[in-house]
């Protein structure tokens, strides 16, 4: 296993004017460029009912990825990814006006990377074959006794690929190998962020994904379809609400 609960980079905020706040920035199931941080480890195939009036992901089928065609980039030997989305920052020592604080929160999480090593990316060739299969079609049928009535509510996450390498580092851009942190300027105040301690490796020589991508399906009916009902890919969802809902599971 990890061997860790929470991805957390403490980095030091250094005002001009010499003071030494800190800013906590957690990265738990965060989505970044290649895909969201596995903090869960989560498994490639495995399928989740999103509630989106509760907010909530419930775990419901493990598919067999290798019962259906995939794609596989091959070992490439380094990868970089940005934070994008889902990024907590906690700032003290410091009293910020609530309009500077979330915009140092989101600079800081932008100027944050992860270091992938000996990269391997797996997917699904097509998810939405893969959900509206011969082989899912009891479980199709079971849904719609289930759910078919209420289907607005509910979607469907399919987690149809998966990021594995040997280590990963998280770090905050600029500071890798500098004296100096990178400089963030926000009005007429210009910050220092600086790692304090060693960057974060995680997934050191760990069989677990690092990160993963996922697909999103709205369940429909299906009149002239064998079960009544199909998966149709939901590309209008919106990614924050999702990652609430991560959190929450």
């Amino acid at each position: 296993m990890l061997g860790f609960s929470r991805i957390i980079i403490v980095a030091g905020i250094a005002a001009l004017a010499g003071c030494a706040p800190q800013l906590k920035l957690n990265f738990d199931n965060a989505e970044t460029a290649m895909g969201y941080v596995n903090t869960k480890v989560y498994s490639h195939g495995q399928v989740f009912i999103w509630d989106t009036e509760a907010e909530s992901l419930t775990h419901v089928l493990d598919i067999q990825a290798g019962d259906f065609d995939t794609s596989n980039s091959g070992t490439v030997g380094r990868r970089y990814s940005k934070a994008v989305n889902g990024v907590d920052a906690e700032i003290s020592g410091v009293q910020l006006s609530p309009d500077l604080q979330a915009k140092l929160e989101t600079r800081a999480a932008r100027e944050t990377v992860i270091e992938l090593n000996d990269v391997e990316t797996v997917r699904f060739v097509d998810p939405r074959y893969v959900m509206n299969s011969p082989e899912m079609a009891a479980w199709r049928i079971e849904e719609a006794q289930i759910r078919g009535a209420n289907s607005q509510r509910y979607r469907y996450v399919l987690l149809s690929g998966i990021v594995n390498a040997k280590k990963a580092t998280f770090s905050v851009a600029g500071t890798k190998g500098e004296k100096n942190g990178v400089e963030v300027t926000l009005g007429d105040t210009t910050f220092k962020l600086n790692v304090i301690g060693e960057s974060v490796d995680l997934w050191e020589n760990s069989n677990a994904p690092v990160l993963y991508n996922v697909n999103v399906f709205r369940f429909r009916k299906d009149p002239e379809g064998a079960t009544g009902y199909r998966f149709d890919y939901d590309t209008s969802f919106p990614k924050e609400d999702y990652i609430v809902a991560l959190k929450r599971s």
